[in-house]
């Protein structure tokens, strides 16, 4: 048997001692389906729980099992994680496609932080989602095309404190003007039940975002009776 991954020891290690909830490891599903398809665990419907077998591949390639202690001090962090997930949830819920480089980086390195990433992730997320916050909203107007100027305006602050605030989240939000917000963007404007697609008009598009018109230029070549876009890359 060939040695197991990281991802793969790191589950194999945090259900030595006892099964965990399957809805921890969602973003590892992949992983898990390896796992058991060696036997190495075993999955029900609301836990993984680790084999005999998976336990003797701790020994056979000498990963070295976590000791009681050092389990209860991991275990300690369930309820971060607890708290963490319902404030990715509630961001995901209040904000649909503006932060997915956030909650894409959380749900791939979810059972692989450590403490102090921890809390780098918990700052961030409390940050956006708590009650009094006015990070997100500023992300957001600054998203939909709103300048700096007129965000500092309805926040009461300097453009240049609008500036430092928005600059501090950057590769945690998604970015304005490329292909990938292009694409959602056209989404919100293209009706999916018409048959054929009809690509918006330059106008329109203009009308739903300044920077929308420049950057379809910028990355695609449109056929606009079609509806379709084709990367310049090809």
């Amino acid at each position: 048997m060939r040695k197991p991954g990281k991802s793969q020891i790191s589950i194999l290690r945090s259900l030595y001692h006892s099964p965990q909830p399957i809805k921890r490891f969602s973003s590892l599903k992949n992983v898990l389906l390896n796992l058991q398809s060696k036997d190495l665990i075993q999955i029900s419907e609301d836990s993984v729980s680790i084999t005999d077998q998976g336990k003797n591949v701790f020994e056979i390639f000498k990963i070295g099992i976590p000791s009681p202690e050092e389990f209860d001090i991991k275990s300690k962090d369930k309820n971060d994680f607890e708290t963490l997930d319902k404030q990715a949830d509630l961001l995901v819920e209040k904000h649909p496609g503006l932060f997915d480089p956030l909650i894409a980086l959380y749900r791939e390195k979810r059972n692989s932080l450590d403490s102090e990433e921890i809390k780098k992730v918990r700052k961030i997320l409390s940050a956006l989602t708590r009650q009094k916050s006015t990070h997100a909203e500023m992300i957001k107007m600054s998203y939909e095309g709103c300048n700096k100027l007129k965000i500092g305006k309805k926040f009461g602050i300097s453009r240049e404190r609008v500036r430092q605030i928005i600059e501090k989240y950057e590769g945690y939000y998604t970015l304005v003007g490329t292909k990938e917000w292009c694409l959602r963007e056209l989404e919100k404007l293209v009706d999916s039940e018409t048959q054929p697609k009809v690509f918006p008009v330059n106008e329109i598009l203009r009308a739903h975002h300044t920077k929308l018109e420049g950057s379809i230029k910028e990355h695609f070549t449109t056929a606009q009776k079609f509806g379709k876009l084709r990367d310049k890359c090809r």
